[in-house]
């Protein structure tokens, strides 16, 4: 589970540089219509799609709307593992 006191503190981000995705020319933000299966067949074969996943947990604030493909994960399916649901910021 993530700590809300680490949200904006810089955190280790070597993992990047090793990154499948890194020098990618897809498009890593797809609306929720368009189909992403590109995307998370390089996430698959990523080295460090489990850095990615963690990274993404712990800076995305839980219940509001999260963006992009990250660690092999639609925000849709990121929200179904963490059981919360969609809300817009500010709503």
């Amino acid at each position: 589970m993530r700590n809300p006191a680490h949200i904006g503190e810089p955190r280790d981000q070597a993992w990047r540089d090793r990154a499948a995705c890194k020098g990618s020319d897809l498009d890593w933000f797809p609306t929720p219509t368009q189909d992403a299966s590109a995307q998370l067949a390089v996430c698959r074969g990523c080295r460090v799609i489990a850095a990615c996943r963690r990274d993404a947990d712990a800076t995305e604030a839980p219940g509001l709307e999260c963006y992009g493909i990250r660690g092999g994960e639609t925000p849709v399916m990121r929200m179904a593992r963490r059981g919360t649901y969609m809300r817009r910021r500010g709503a």
